[in-house]
């Protein structure tokens, strides 16, 4: 399984835990230490950079 996305730790923490603790081979998590600036320059060089508005939200 490929998780990917922005995902907030207070929020993805637990659904990530479980997604561990029920597999049964070898887990792994890798993660891009990427800043908010440049991931909102990288979203405005896609194809839709409409749909990403670059406004930092807490849901």
């Amino acid at each position: 399984m490929i998780l990917d996305g922005i995902l907030s730790s207070k929020r993805y923490t637990g659904m990530r835990d479980e997604l561990r603790r029920d597999h049964l081979g070898t887990t792994h998590f890798y993660y891009f230490d990427i800043s908010w600036d440049e991931t909102v320059r990288r979203h405005r060089t896609r194809g839709r950079p409409a749909c990403f508005s670059g406004q930092a939200f807490e849901p």
